[in-house]
C-alpha cells in the first residue's frame, strides 16, 4: 500500500501558525519498494524577522534529517519534501503549515514534461555529438550505475588524444549534473555546454576555438542515471540513486558520499530512508566513483556542478566554520559571476556563499572533495526556483547559465600559472606544488604536477612564491609575478 506526501507551506509571524488544506497534484499508482522515501514539498515563508531566523529552522530541518528542497530568499520561503509520518513531527515541533499538494507514486506517472532529457535521450544525445564533431570530442562510459547504466562524460577539446602533450599541456574544467535525480534542468544546462561548444566548433566559431585551445572541456550532464529512471517511471521526486537493501529501493544521496569529510560535521543521514542517507560507507556509490575516477585522471582545475534550487552560487567548504586557503578568490569569482545570473523572475541575482553560511552543514559532497582533492576552484550552481519548471523555462535558464559559465571561463583564462617540472634531461618530474599564499588546513591533498609534468593554478595578479618538490625530494623555489597568465619550465638538476 502507498504513502500519500505532502506539500506544505509553513507561514511564520515570529512563529510558525497552522493554515489551510489544499490539493494540487496528480495520482500514482503505489509502488511499495520507494514509497517510505518518496518525496515532496514544504514551503516555509517568514513574513516578519529576519534571514537568520529562516537559517536556524534550516539548520533544525538538516539536523533532523528532513529533505531542504531549497529556498526562495527574497520571500523568506523554505521547501521542504517529506512523507505523513514527517508531517506529524513537525507538527509535534511546533511546525504546522499548509498542505499545498498530495501524490503518491508508482508506474507510468505523467507528471514531466517529456521534452526534457530522460537516459535515454541524453545517451542517443551525446553519441551524435561524437559523432558530429569527432575532431573535437570524446565520449566515454566512466561507470556504471547499479542497474548497470553507462554513466557518460564527454570530453571537448582540440586535442583529445588524452596520452598527448597538446592535451596534457592544457587545464581542465569538469562540468557535472544531476546529483539528485529529480533536478531535471541540471542535465539541460551541462548538456548545452557540449552542444555550444560542438555546434560552434563545427562552424569555426572563433570564440570557441578560443576556449577549446586553453582548456580540455569534460562534460557529466546526468551522473544519478537509475535515480533519474526512477523519476521518469515511479516518483517524480526522487532523490538519490538506486542503491537497494535485501533487494528494495532505498537509495543513498551521491552527494553526501565522497569520501572528502564523510560523516563528518552532520551534513548527511545515517538513516536509510532519509533523502540524505550518506551511504553504507565513503565513495561506495558507483556514480561517485565514476566522477572520482574521472578526476583522479584529469586533476581538474576549475568545476561547475550544478543542482536545483534555490539560484545559489556555493563555493568550499560545506561544513560549517571550514574555509579554504582559497576562499578569497572563490567568493571574489562567485560575487562576480552572480552580476551574470539574474533570478529567474528578475528579482536581483544569483546569491553567493558557502553552503554553511547560507544554508547550512553538508558533508561527503562533491563541491568540496573536488576542491579539497585536486585543488580545483570549485563551484555549485543552484538553479531556478522549482526542481521542475515547465519546458517553456528551459531555454531562457540555459541561455543565462551559458553566458555565465562562458564568462566564468574567460575570466579565469586571463590569471591562469603554468609551471612544467623536467629534470636536466627534458624527462617530466612528478612532484607536489605548494604557492604562497594557499594555505591548507582542512586536510587537503598537495597539488600534483600532472604525468608530463605539468601543473595549473588560477591566480590573482600579485606576487607568489611557488616551491617544487620532487618524488626524490629535491626542492626548487621561485618567485612569480603574475600580470595575466604566465608558463614557466622549472628544471629540477
Amino acid at each position: 500500500m502507498s504513502l500519500k506526501k505532502y506539500y506544505v507551506i509553513f507561514m511564520a509571524l515570529g512563529y510558525f501558525s497552522f493554515l489551510q488544506f489544499g490539493y494540487n497534484s496528480e495520482a500514482m499508482a503505489g509502488n511499495p519498494s520507494l514509497t517510505e522515501t518518496s518525496l515532496q514539498s514544504y514551503h516555509i515563508s517568514f513574513k516578519t524577522k529576519s534571514w537568520d531566523k529562516v537559517r536556524k529552522s534550516l539548520g533544525w530541518f538538516n539536523k533532523n534529517g528532513f529533505d531542504v528542497a531549497g529556498v526562495n530568499r527574497h520571500k523568506f520561503v523554505v521547501e521542504l519534501i517529506v512523507n505523513k509520518k514527517e508531517i506529524e513531527k513537525l507538527k509535534k515541533n511546533g511546525y504546522e503549515g499548509r498542505i499545498v499538494s498530495i501524490s503518491k507514486s508508482g508506474p507510468g506517472i505523467k507528471s514531466l514534461d517529456p521534452q526534457y532529457l530522460n537516459p535515454d535521450k541524453l545517451e542517443a544525445r551525446l553519441k551524435e555529438l561524437s559523432l558530429l564533431a569527432p575532431e573535437y570530442t570524446k565520449l566515454e562510459v566512466i561507470g556504471r550505475s547499479h542497474e548497470g547504466r553507462a554513466i557518460y562524460a564527454l570530453l571537448v577539446s582540440d586535442s583529445i588524444d588524452l596520452t598527448s602533450d597538446a592535451y596534457l599541456a592544457k587545464p581542465t574544467v569538469l562540468f557535472d549534473g544531476m546529483h539528485h535525480a529529480r533536478e531535471i534542468m541540471t542535465s539541460e544546462i551541462v548538456l548545452d555546454v557540449a552542444e555550444h561548444l560542438v555546434e560552434k566548433l563545427k562552424i569555426a566559431d572563433g570564440e570557441s576555438l578560443r576556449l577549446v585551445k586553453k582548456w580540455n572541456f569534460w562534460v557529466v550532464p546526468m551522473l544519478n542515471v537509475d535515480g533519474n529512471n526512477i523519476v521518469w517511471k515511479k516518483n517524480s521526486m526522487w532523490r538519490k540513486n538506486a542503491y537497494k537493501k535485501l533487494g528494495k529501493v532505498v537509495g543513498v544521496d551521491p552527494n553526501r558520499n565522497y569520501s572528502y569529510r564523510w560523516n563528518d560535521c552532520g551534513g548527511s543521514s545515517g538513516y536509510e530512508k532519509s533523502q540524505t542517507y550518506r551511504g553504507p560507507e565513503a565513495a561506495s556509490e558507483p556514480e561517485v566513483q565514476a566522477l572520482i575516477g574521472l578526476g583522479d585522471r584529469v586533476h581538474p582545475a576549475l568545476s561547475v556542478s550544478y543542482h536545483s534550487y534555490s539560484e545559489l552560487i556555493l563555493y568550499p567548504y560545506s561544513c560549517r566554520g571550514a574555509y579554504s586557503g582559497e576562499n578569497i578568490m572563490m567568493k571574489k569569482l562567485a560575487s562576480e559571476m552572480s552580476r551574470q545570473l539574474p533570478t529567474d523572475k528578475g528579482r536581483g541575482y544569483n546569491k553567493p556563499g558557502t553552503p554553511w553560511e547560507i544554508l547550512y552543514s553538508v558533508d561527503g559532497d562533491s563541491m568540496s572533495y573536488i576542491h579539497a582533492a585536486y585543488g580545483a576552484l570549485a563551484f555549485t550552481l543552484e538553479v531556478n526556483n522549482q526542481f521542475q519548471p515547465p519546458y517553456s523555462l528551459r531555454n531562457p535558464t540555459v541561455k543565462k547559465h551559458r553566458l555565465a559559465w562562458k564568462w566564468l571561463m574567460n575570466r579565469v583564462a586571463k590569471n591562469v600559472l603554468t609551471v612544467r617540472v623536467l629534470n636536466s634531461e627534458g624527462i617530466p618530474v612528478k612532484s607536489k606544488v605548494s604557492i604562497s599564499t594557499i594555505k591548507h588546513v582542512e586536510g587537503e591533498l598537495p597539488f600534483q604536477t600532472n604525468k608530463a609534468g605539468y601543473f595549473f593554478r588560477i591566480l590573482d595578479p600579485g606576487s607568489y612564491e611557488v616551491t617544487i618538490i620532487t618524488e626524490n625530494k629535491k626542492k626548487l623555489k621561485v618567485s612569480v609575478e603574475m600580470k595575466g597568465s604566465r608558463k614557466l619550465d622549472l628544471v629540477v638538476p
